[in-house]
């Protein structure tokens, strides 16, 4: 995600990542992006510098869980599922202009298509 919206010309500030690996690939690969390597559930503040543009929140919480693939842990006792409200509790703080949110397309049926009512209801209660 973060290459594709450097493409479109957003400058990625911040990037939050629990896996270490994951993090040194993302600082080789966004030399000039803050990168918190951390658990998003333990992120109080994130500093995104002057907003001389729009804030644009981009999130892809884990998609194991809703994977059609994944018939043993595709339901709302799969803890990992309940993450994308880690990701909202984040907007909260920064207060974007826009959020990008992504996952697999077994979000949308998962759970009866719960997660996707929850997802959406998140994002109307920011006017998004």
């Amino acid at each position: 995600m973060s290459h594709g919206a450097e493409a479109a010309g957003v400058r990625v500030r911040a990037a939050i990542e629990i896996n270490k690996t994951a993090c040194a690939t993302f600082s080789d690969n966004h030399p000039h992006t803050h990168v918190i390597n951390s658990d998003v559930a333990t992120i109080e503040r994130i500093e995104v510098g002057e907003r001389d543009a729009p804030v644009i929140l981009f999130g892809g919480p884990p998609c194991q869980g809703f994977s059609t693939s994944n018939q043993r842990t595709r339901n709302k006792e799969n803890q990992n599922n309940w993450l994308f409200l880690e990701f909202f509790r984040v907007s909260d703080i920064v207060n974007p202009d826009w959020i990008v949110i992504e996952n697999v397309a077994g979000i949308t049926h998962t759970a009866n298509g719960d997660f996707l009512s929850l997802i959406t209801s998140q994002l109307d209660a920011r006017g998004i």
